[in-house]
This record gives C-alpha cells, structure tokens and sequence, in this order.
C-alpha cells in the first residue's frame, strides 16, 4: 500500500469515527441528554478534521525546515 493509500485509509477511518459520533450525538439528544450529546458532537468534528488532514497530508508536501535557529 502506498503512502497516499494509507492516508486515504486513515481519513476514511476517521470519518467513520466522526459519523459514529454524529448518531450517537442524536440518540442522546433525543433522550434529552444535552451534556453527552455536545461532547459526542466534539468529537465528531474532531474525527472530520482529522481526516481532512489526513486527507490533505496525501496530496500536499508539507513544508518541514530542515535547519532550526535560536
């Protein structure tokens, strides 16, 4: 598997993790528990943006300094 297969994976993965928070974060809501329904839908955009940057990482070179000044 190349590298940009496997970050395609990964941001799969994550987006399945987001979507999986999502509907929990709607059965909770709907059984009136507001407090654990925000911090599923926290999670559920921290997992989206997770794959978004795995995502980009696949097609973007990022910018890495190879010298470091103090």
């Amino acid at each position: 598997m190349s590298m940009r297969e496997e970050h395609f994976a990964l941001a799969e993965y994550w987006m399945e993790k987001a979507d999986e928070s999502l509907r929990a974060a709607k059965v909770l809501l709907d059984a009136g528990i507001t407090g654990a329904s925000m911090s599923r839908l926290y999670y559920a955009v921290f997992y989206a943006a997770s794959a978004l940057f795995a995502a980009i990482r696949s097609t973007v070179k990022l910018f890495v300094p190879s010298n470091h000044y103090v």
